[in-house]
């Protein structure tokens, strides 16, 4: 939170512009165009400006995945082939575990020739191809989530991230990040103009910037060993946070 308390405001116009954000006046929402617009707010007393964020921590009900194929060969095209091959064992396994077509997205393709510096010529010397492929999965039963990683690795899968937990459907917990920010503003500006020696505030502006439901993304790494265990990689899924960030404007003002 960061507050800044602008004294000796003289009485006339506070511009604010205003570009694909909107703005809040005691009259109501003022309408702002797509555009970027100049909006004047007519002052008379002291402007207090607050920055605040609220956070709002609770469970997920995804998990995203990320997992692929590494492959290496003498020719692109051989590179190719193994690539494919292992890598439609993996798209395979997962439609086997029940995940739907539209939960599984490739998200990368790649192949990078490989050389290896000859010291002696002072030259790059071509040694192959490596192509890598990999798709994000996203996995709707949590319980899941670990016995989903092994079957992966099992299937041929080299190259594993996450996972990334989230929320389906956050706007809830936004709207709750949102009105406990509005209210700690609202508060705090009535404390600042309190102290200074008014009797209320007027709201003149506020925008907002929201962080998206996640959880840090920790990447879990499967060892053969671990692979091989009779018991599945285990996975704790916490809690998540949704963070709502405003900034808001008031003017101080005493009762007429």
């Amino acid at each position: 939170m960061v507050a800044s308390f602008k004294s000796g405001v003289k009485s006339g116009a506070t511009t604010a512009l205003l570009g694909g954000i909107f703005a809040l006046s005691s009259a109501g929402m003022l309408s702002v165009p797509a555009a970027a617009a100049v909006i004047e707010i007519q002052t008379t007393g002291p402007v207090a400006e607050l920055r605040i964020t609220e956070t709002v921590q609770s469970q997920p009900d995804v998990a995203q995945i990320s997992a692929g194929v590494l492959s290496s060969a003498l020719t692109a095209s051989a590179a190719m082939r193994q690539n494919a091959a292992k890598m439609d064992a993996v798209v395979r396994e997962l439609r086997r575990m029940g995940i739907a077509a539209r939960d599984i997205q490739t998200r990368n393709f790649n192949v990078s020739p490989q050389y290896r510096y000859d010291r002696p010529n002072e030259r790059q010397i071509l040694t192959g191809y490596q192509v890598s492929n990999s798709v994000s999965v996203r996995l709707r039963d949590l319980d899941k989530v670990g016995d989903t990683l092994d079957a992966l690795v099992k299937a041929g899968a080299n190259t594993i991230s996450g996972p990334r937990f989230t929320l389906e459907d956050d706007a809830a917990v936004k709207a709750e990040a949102r009105s406990a920010a509005f209210a700690r503003g609202l508060e705090m500006a009535r404390d600042y103009a309190r102290l200074a020696g008014y009797g209320d505030v007027r709201l003149l502006e506020i925008t907002e910037s929201v962080q998206s439901s996640r959880s840090r993304g920790d990447t879990v790494v499967l060892t053969a060993a671990r692979v091989e265990s009779d018991v599945a990689t285990p996975i704790a899924a916490g809690e998540v946070g949704t963070s709502v960030s405003i900034h808001v404007k008031y003017e101080m003002t005493n009762p007429s």
